[in-house]
């Protein structure tokens, strides 16, 4: 079990490098309703969301995971409001989904 908890930081860490408490700020201050039950929660309180998510993963979700994020380079993302893709470079969990992040 000890090796399933080191992968699990490993990931929560991987989020936590990749989602900061800047980018936190810019999507509260958008007002989405993805993210309205964060609305008036400070950055720490998302991230322990963040952690509770992670750790609740099973061994083999986690396995197909650590894949993925091997395969992030290759990943774009496409923002069909606008017609704009951007490279994947991290993830979050928010209501039941995993969500691909995209640097600024």
């Amino acid at each position: 079990m000890a090796l399933l908890a080191q992968r699990k930081d490993r990931l929560y860490q991987f989020i936590v490098s990749r989602f900061s408490e800047y980018d936190y700020e810019r999507v509260q201050s958008e007002k989405t309703d993805d993210f309205e039950e964060f609305a008036a929660e400070p950055y720490e309180t998302f991230m322990a969301y963040q952690r509770q998510n992670v750790d609740a993963l099973n061994a083999d979700t986690l396995t197909v995971l650590e894949y993925l994020l091997q395969l992030l380079p290759n990943i774009d993302i496409l923002d069909k409001e606008v017609m704009v893709s951007g490279s994947a470079d991290g993830l979050i969990f928010l209501n039941g989904k995993m969500i691909f992040t995209s640097p600024r």
